[in-house]
Parts: C-alpha cells; structure tokens; sequence
C-alpha cells in the first residue's frame, strides 16, 4: 500500500525518533533526488533544547493527520474517477513540470496508483482509459501526462472541498 508521495524538502522515517530504532521505513524514488539520511542520535542531540524543532514535527505529523483522514473518507464516500482526479491533480501540482513541454509528467504505473488511491488496479486501468478517451490526461508506461491541471474534472460533484483541502495536505514518499 503506497500511503504518501514526499514532496521535495518533506521528510520520512520520523517513527524512529519514539519506537524501536530498528524498525525503518520503506520508500521508492519517483524523480531523480537526493536523500539525506539522518542518524538518530544526530538529530536528537541537534533538537534537544529547540522547542522549534518539535513543533515543526508535531505540526508536520499533525498535517499527515490530516491527510490520512481524508484519504480514508475519500475511500469511503468518493468513487474512483474521484479519488484518481483529485490524487493525480495533487500530484500534477507537485511535481516539476518537464522543461520541454506544458505537460505534467507523474511517474506512477497504473498499478502504484491504483494503490495509492485505495482501488483495484483493474478497476484504475478501466477508469484511466476513460479519462484518458476524455482527452484528461495521456497514458505512458509507468507514467500518467497530464496536459492541463485545469482540464481534470471529475465526473462527480464535489471535488472543490478536496481541492481546498490538498492545498494544505502534506507531501507524500510512498512510506
């Protein structure tokens, strides 16, 4: 289960700060990046006696909260037309647009997204090839092109609180 895409300056693998140091977590890189490994003592020697520090992570854990939340009502109350436009628009805002063209490229197969949206991958596949007859985005392999954000209109009403809300949900590397 893909439960986040991280965004760039976001982090992950905060669980260690409070359990068993020994338990990690899991991610896959979608763009190139660089990733900076922090040792655990390293940082918690560096927070100790920065009270700032800990409210950016409770604000961040907080924001992730939130963003878990909304996921499992969109699982629950939004069909997948929904979920895909609302989590492939989000994306399409994150990630950088490809310097030769106007398009958004997102580096998901069908499978991850159907993952990351809580849907069977047939079920996504279906939806996808739907959407992209519509003309709203393109199909690659391992890639969803998206000509226009503003073009991704899902066929159910009620997508404005959602986008309200990813607007101030946290990024997410699959964690």
């Amino acid at each position: 289960v893909i439960h986040r895409i991280v965004s760039a300056g976001d982090w992950f693998g905060e669980d260690t700060l409070t359990e068993d140091p020994r338990r990690g977590t899991a991610a896959e890189i979608l763009q190139e990046a660089v990733i900076f490994s922090i040792p655990r003592f390293v940082l918690l020697s560096f927070a100790e006696g920065r009270p700032g520090f800990w409210h950016l992570l409770a604000s961040s854990l907080s924001g992730r909260q939130r963003f878990a939340e909304m996921k499992n009502e969109m699982l629950c109350t939004e069909d997948v037309e929904t979920r895909i436009v609302h989590f492939v628009r989000t994306l399409a805002q994150r990630l950088k647009q490809d310097g030769q063209s106007s398009d958004f490229m997102i580096p998901l197969s069908q499978s991850e997204l159907a993952s990351l949206i809580g849907a069977t991958r047939e079920t996504t596949s279906t939806t996808l090839n739907m959407m992209a007859r519509k003309g709203m985005l393109k199909l690659g392999r391992r890639l969803l092109i998206v000509p226009s954000i503003e073009g991704l209109e899902p066929a159910t009403v009620g997508d404005a609180e959602l986008q309200t809300f990813s607007a101030s949900a946290p990024g997410g590397a699959r964690s």
